[in-house]
């Protein structure tokens, strides 16, 4: 450990990083015992965060170069700056990262850093580099899910208003931390950094419950109707003279992303609960849009997917979308995949079961 936190005031940008991963990586095993070493990782953690691109100099770079596999003795000047300031934002990447492992697994030890470290993390969500806006925002939901368990709150129940508000700290960290990722999510040029968003808020939820986005939801239901629209800022392509996009790729992202938003949806209406029904007359016509022949088996799987988490999360709120729901997971039962057919199986059931809809007739 010694030599470790040594390592971390040598002026190489690649063995900070492996400092951290190290950290971290012990972090998880020792958990609380990982405590006294937290005021000597810290500072220099965020001191990455810190770090200045646009003060990286060639002379700089020169002295990275060695440690940096993509430089050759061709480089110019330019290049080299450019390769040094790839180089702080993978550190900051990193850095950002690991201070969200250090909270989870030290808990209440790390508390004396969380002001400092989320004034960094806040700060992180807007850099240029994609990989550090993707660990600045996981690691500020891991911060608001490590707060919300550390607080012992009572049990979440569904619906609006909040019947069992967040513990003050947490809402207090969540007022910091929830518009400004959604300032940046309404922004965002890259399909991958939302997905994050997305992925990393249907988890949060799961565990926090409706105060985390009471303030919010209307902020996240128009971002998703967006994304459901093909009209969110990072579905908009640029032009491609240079032929630089893989056209395979981006459809992938295309996928995820529709994915992500469905997954987000179904969060959504599972704390929402009946409260789920102004938005589910929004977004129920658009996800029932994904379930057509002409549609790849993966999205019909989706839709009907979303669609049964929907009518499992809004309980009895569900009746009165029966009739239009029920006649589509009736069709996509006789769907030719199997994955398809199972969803529409659940669905058809969590309809059965919530429905106050007499379906015996």
């Amino acid at each position: 450990m010694n030599l470790a936190m040594e390592g971390l005031h040598l002026t190489n940008t690649r063995l900070r990083e492996c400092g951290y991963y190290f950290f971290a990586g012990i972090a998880q095993v020792f958990e609380d015992e990982f405590a006294p070493y937290l005021a000597g990782i810290v500072p220099q953690l965020i001191h990455s965060c810190q770090l200045d691109e646009n003060a990286a100099t060639a002379t700089a770079a020169e002295n990275e170069a060695e440690d940096l596999d993509d430089v050759d003795a061709d480089e110019t000047e330019e290049d080299l700056n450019f390769v040094f300031k790839s180089a702080i934002a993978d550190e900051k990447e990193v850095a950002a990262d690991t201070i969200g492992e250090l909270f989870q697994h030290t808990r209440s030890a790390f508390l004396p850093y969380v002001e400092a470290t989320v004034k960094e993390l806040v700060e992180l969500t807007s850099h240029m580099a994609e990989g550090v806006r993707k660990a600045a925002t996981a690691s500020l939901f891991s911060f608001l899910r490590t707060f919300y368990s550390l607080s012992s709150s009572g049990e979440w129940k569904a619906g609006l208003p909040v019947s069992v508000p967040l513990h003050p700290n947490v809402a207090q960290l969540n007022t910091l931390i929830m518009p400004a990722i959604l300032a940046n999510w309404e922004d965002e040029e890259e399909k991958m950094v939302v997905v994050q968003i997305c992925q990393q808020l249907v988890e949060t939820l799961k565990l926090c419950g409706p105060g985390i986005i009471a303030d919010s939801i209307s902020t996240i239901a128009e971002l998703l109707k967006l994304i459901f629209e093909k009209r969110a800022y990072c579905q908009q392509e640029l032009a491609d003279d240079e032929g630089l996009l893989d056209e395979d790729e981006q459809a992938e992202f295309d996928a995820l992303l529709i994915s992500a938003a469905s997954d987000l949806v179904g969060a959504l209406a599972a704390v929402l609960g009946a409260s789920f029904a102004p938005y589910g007359r929004v977004f129920i016509p658009f996800i029932s849009k994904y379930y057509k022949k002409s549609k790849p088996s993966s999205e019909r799987s989706m839709a009907i997917g979303c669609l049964a988490e929907i009518a499992v999360g809004m309980g009895s709120g569900i009746t009165e979308f029966t009739e239009q729901l029920y006649q589509l997971f009736v069709k996509s039962l006789a769907d030719e995949d199997d994955e398809v057919r199972s969803n529409a199986a659940f669905g058809i059931g969590s309809l059965c079961q919530n429905t106050t809809v007499d379906m015996s007739s």
